[in-house]
C-alpha cells in the first residue's frame, strides 16, 4: 500500500500530509491548523499551526517541526531517531506563556 497525500478537515481541524520516496529516502511533509486552541486551553484563545517535515533514510528518521500560536506559542524541535527509534537527539526551543501549564498544574 502506498499513500502519496493525506488530509483532515472539519470546521475546527485542518491537518495534511504529503510524502514522497526518492531511492532509498522517504520524506513527509506536514501541516496542521486548529482554529482556536481556546478549544482545548480556554485562556488562549486563537489558531494554532503546526508545519514541518520528517525525512527516513537508512540511519533513521530526521524531524523538523514549528509550532506557533497565542500565549507567545513560537517552538521549533529539531533531530534523528535512530533507526528503529532506540535513540534520538532532539533540539526543541521556543517560547510561550508560563499559563500554558496551568491546566496541568
Amino acid at each position: 500500500m502506498r499513500v502519496d497525500t493525506a488530509s483532515l478537515s472539519n470546521p475546527q481541524l485542518r491537518a495534511s500530509a504529503t510524502g514522497s520516496l526518492k531511492g532509498d529516502v522517504q520524506s513527509l511533509d506536514l501541516s496542521a491548523r486548529l482554529s482556536d486552541l481556546g478549544l482545548l486551553l480556554p485562556e488562549f484563545a486563537g489558531p494554532l499551526t503546526v508545519t514541518g517535515r520528517a525525512t527516513q533514510d537508512a540511519k533513521g528518521t530526521e524531524i523538523e517541526l514549528k509550532a506557533k500560536g497565542p500565549g507567545q506559542i513560537d517552538a521549533a524541535m529539531t533531530g534523528r531517531f535512530a533507526k528503529g527509534f532506540g535513540t534520538a537527539d532532539l533540539a526543541i526551543r521556543g517560547t510561550g506563556q508560563a499559563a500554558l501549564a496551568n491546566t496541568y498544574i
